[in-house]
C-alpha cells in the first residue's frame, strides 16, 4: 500500500514516523494548498491510499468513485485524551498495512479502530 498523507494530517512528526515504519517509497507527502478534489484525483491516478482526518469531503469522493485506491480516516474528537497522536496514527497505519498486504482498494477504514501490534510480540 502506498499512502498519500492529506495536508490536514501531514505534520512533520507523522510523516517521519510513517517513513520510518513504511519506507520512503510508500509514503507520499501532500501537495500543500490544493483542493480535496485535486488530492483525490492525484491519489486515484497514482493508485495511492489517502490518509486523512477530513472525513466529510473524502467520504463523498470515495462514494462517488468505483474502485478507488482506498481511504484511511482518522477520527478526531478535539479532546487530547481521546485524539490519536502522530505516533498512534503511524502505529495503526502500520497495523492496517500488515493486515491488508494486498492494499485497501475500494475500502474506507477508520484508523482509530485498529490496535497496533506491540513490540513485545502480542
Amino acid at each position: 500500500m502506498r499512502i498519500l498523507v492529506d495536508e490536514d494530517l501531514a505534520s512533520h512528526d507523522l510523516l517521519e514516523l510513517l517513513l520510518s515504519r513504511l519506507g520512503a517509497e510508500r509514503v507520499v507527502e501532500p501537495d500543500r494548498g490544493t483542493s480535496d478534489a485535486t488530492t483525490w484525483a492525484r491519489a486515484q491516478d497514482g493508485g495511492l491510499t489517502i490518509l486523512t482526518g477530513n472525513a466529510r469531503d473524502f467520504l463523498d469522493l470515495a462514494r462517488s468513485t468505483d474502485g478507488h485506491a482506498g481511504l484511511l480516516l482518522v477520527v478526531r474528537f478535539n479532546d487530547p485524551t481521546r485524539d490519536l497522536r502522530a505516533v498512534d496514527i503511524a502505529a495503526r497505519v502500520a497495523r492496517i498495512d500488515a493486515l491488508y498486504p494486498e492494499g485497501v482498494r475500494n475500502l474506507v477504514l477508520i484508523v482509530n479502530g485498529f490496535e497496533p501490534i506491540e513490540s513485545g510480540g502480542r
